[in-house]
């Protein structure tokens, strides 16, 4: 299965530039160009939908609200995304992940603490590092007091993280999962361009794709039309 995860602060475009490939798609579904349409599913505006439905605002919950609905998205995505379906969403696991540690950093800290700490920060700590643990390839790296390690086959005893952080109960079973191909697109915003929380969850996410070594393509608005052009030759040919 194929996914296609777009990935940045809240108001760079990520979600237009999703629904600007579905209208495409359907399109060519339409006229019976291809079957696309039913090939894709695509998750989109899911958090701001929830807010909608049951009439609250991120900015006006209190400290345990919000993190109760932070771990009721990260839960739903984690499902999500781990889908035996071709996805194209206009979230992932480091937003969800970037977020938290931004509300947190925000809340308890007052932005002062370095982000290296923040990982091991003891306020919540067991949900912000259990959505850390998601974001690593757990075949090939250990991760030990917030640091990724290449996994090495000998005596040391090594907390694997996978291990004693619990995993949301929509999981399916490892025997079940399907092998997925992630694409991660990281749309940035120019600085000038975006406001003071956007920078800093910006700034947070770069962060933790390199920390974490997830692979990824950084795009910018000027590049619009090309990487809507890249995915539509991509999922062509799923």
């Amino acid at each position: 299965m194929n996914k296609i995860i777009f990935i940045g602060t809240h108001g760079v475009g990520k979600t237009t530039l999703l629904e600007d490939v579905r209208s495409h798609i359907n399109t060519l579904a339409k006229f019976n160009i291809n079957n696309l349409k039913d090939k894709i599913v695509f998750i989109t505006e899911t958090p701001r939908e929830w807010q909608k439905l049951n009439k609250v605002n991120w900015r006006e919950m209190d400290s345990e609200d919000y993190m109760c609905f932070q771990r009721a998205v990260f839960s739903y995505y984690h499902w999500a995304l781990g889908l035996n379906n071709n996805i194209i969403s206009d979230r992932g696991l480091p937003d969800i992940v970037a977020y938290t540690m931004h509300f947190i950093n925000k809340t308890y800290y007052k932005n002062a603490l370095p982000l290296d700490d923040l990982v091991h920060c003891a306020t919540f700590d067991e949900d912000l590092n259990r959505m850390i643990g998601s974001l690593y390839d757990s075949e090939k790296y250990d991760v030990i007091n917030g640091n990724l390690y290449e996994k090495k086959k000998t005596g040391a005893e090594v907390v694997h993280l996978g291990d004693v952080i619990p995993r949301p109960k929509l999981e399916p079973p490892p025997s079940t999962r399907p092998k997925h191909n992630k694409t991660f697109y990281f749309y940035k915003g120019k600085l000038d361009d975006l406001k003071d929380d956007q920078i800093i969850i910006q700034d947070i996410l770069e962060y933790l794709l390199y920390k974490y070594k997830i692979v990824h393509k950084v795009i910018y608005r000027s590049d619009y039309n090309d990487i809507k052009n890249e995915i539509l030759q991509s999922v062509d040919k799923w």
